[in-house]
């Protein structure tokens, strides 16, 4: 039986562990205020996980799922694999934004997986010309590593992977822009743009993966200007040829159909 000095310290420790038991459901739901930017292919369902996949032209919404932090600027960030890149034209959009190989950055092979993009120092990324970088800070860049595995960059040797490139660039300022991005940016009033891929007509295994990034005054953040919220992967979008989304859409019936066989098997 339990003594009563041993009783009064596990009634002491109780409400401890029911705080720590409750922090970890907190800490899995709100894993980053600042991911709250979505832009996705129009007319996808409202709790679909991404990155969304389409063919171009695209035809894109963009929203910030957080009504709390008015957004004052908002650009793209498109990563592309070495197929993309070396049969790359551009990629332009409805307004007067549009990407060249030039303002592509690649990320070589041997890059360590934990670097992050786009670069977070304010001035320091080559843009289509509207303003200067404005720079990113640390805690909203994409790490390498991840970007690898949602483009499917395939292992030249061991410890070398293929390159992939990177551009950003000011749809906020671009001439055509509907409302010019800030305060009706949400859930509610989503903004609709296109963006078109072209590579002079090859249709080889080339991927893009469309990313959002924005700033809002709202909140603690530890440089003035620099752009502090971004999408998740969850709400991306990413640009493949149409054979590739066949492709994409008889592997997930292949693997339901093999679920379902397996199911029977066990159930026999």
């Amino acid at each position: 039986m339990l003594r009563k000095q041993d009783l009064r310290k596990s009634l002491l420790l109780l409400p401890l562990m029911l705080a720590v038991l409750i922090s970890f459901p907190l800490v899995k739901a709100f894993p980053d205020p600042f991911s709250t930017l979505t832009v996705w292919p129009l007319g996808t369902p409202e709790g679909a996980e991404g990155p969304i996949v389409t063919t171009s032209p695209a035809d894109l919404i963009i929203y910030n799922t957080d009504d709390a932090h008015v957004l004052t600027d908002l650009w793209l960030m498109l990563v592309i694999n070495e197929p993309a890149f070396d049969h790359l034209s551009s990629i332009s959009t409805n307004t007067s934004l549009t990407f060249l190989p030039a303002h592509f950055t690649e990320i070589d092979g041997i890059v360590s997986p934990s670097h992050k993009i786009p670069l977070s120092p304010p001035g320091s990324e080559t843009h289509p010309a509207y303003g200067s970088w404005p720079g990113m800070e640390p805690d909203d860049q994409y790490n390498v590593g991840s970007i690898r595995s949602k483009l499917e960059i395939p292992k030249i040797t061991d410890s070398e992977y293929e390159s992939m490139y990177y551009a950003v660039g000011d749809l906020d300022s671009s001439s055509g822009w509907i409302d010019h991005g800030p305060t009706g940016l949400d859930k509610t009033d989503p903004e609709f743009f296109t963006v078109t891929v072209d590579l002079g007509g090859w249709g080889g295994n080339w991927k893009v993966l469309v990313l959002a990034l924005g700033y809002t005054q709202d909140g603690a953040h530890t440089q003035e200007f620099m752009l502090n919220v971004h999408s998740p992967y969850t709400r991306s979008t990413l640009i493949v040829p149409e054979l590739s989304t066949i492709l994409l859409a008889i592997a997930s019936l292949s693997a339901f159909g093999l679920h379902g066989i397996r199911h029977k098997f066990r159930k026999k």
